[in-house]
């Protein structure tokens, strides 16, 4: 089996709710993926290879039902204690912060990895490649300042191919709707991610406790 099916079995067995909900958000995961991949080709814009600065954003929110995969990974891997515990020290400053998974690289500022990509939420998927609904109900194309730099030609005929229908594209609000109706108690508010993170890690562990199993599977 592949890390996404050992997740997937280690969340059956604390529940067939837990492996419905995991399952149908991973699939929106690699329904979003197939998307923005699609968009990419058609578009010819790609992010700088190694590029992390929007990993480095202090900014970026997700849910906590977004983070749940990635925090019943660690709870399998028997990974999620010590970083729990880092998340709600006081004299840490995670929280808000870059998110926790980024890795710098330390000789190309900038640039740098995610240790967690797989199981990276919606916002990691969408940005750069995805759009907005303005008030007269247009796509607005939505990319960072490195992608409009690297790709300025690319970047004029997307926005304006996106704006008049003329090239598909990934609207956030559809994903984050679909989102939503997984779960509207954990898919709704959106926060800094490594407090999503640190909320879905408590969720995860109150479920191992009244469950009853051990923190890990083999």
């Amino acid at each position: 089996m592949n890390a996404v099916d050992d997740l997937l079995t280690f969340v059956q067995s604390l529940g067939a709710v837990y492996r419905e909900k995991i399952d149908s958000l991973l699939k929106i995961f690699q329904e979003v993926d197939a998307q923005t991949s699609r968009f990419r080709q058609a578009s010819g814009l790609r992010c700088e290879p190694g590029c992390g600065r929007c990993c480095e954003n202090p900014d970026v929110e997700t849910t906590v039902l977004e983070m749940l995969p990635i925090a019943f990974e660690l709870w399998r891997k028997n990974e999620a204690a010590p970083l729990l515990e880092k998340l709600a020290h006081p004299d840490v400053p995670e929280l808000p912060g870059p998110c926790v998974f980024y890795r710098r690289d330390p000789m190309i500022p900038g640039h740098g990895r995610c240790s967690v990509y797989a199981l990276r939420p919606l916002i990691c998927r969408l940005f750069g490649f995805s759009a907005v609904v303005n008030k007269r109900n247009q796509n607005i194309f939505l990319t960072c300042r490195t992608i409009k730099k690297l790709h300025p030609r690319a970047y004029d005929r997307a926005y304006t191919a996106v704006l008049t229908d003329q090239m598909p594209i990934a609207r956030m609000r559809d994903y984050s709707m679909k989102v939503f109706a997984i779960d509207p108690a954990s898919g709704d508010k959106r926060m800094p991610i490594n407090q999503a993170l640190k909320m879905a890690l408590e969720k995860v562990g109150m479920i191992l406790k009244f469950t009853n199993l051990p923190e890990s599977l083999p």
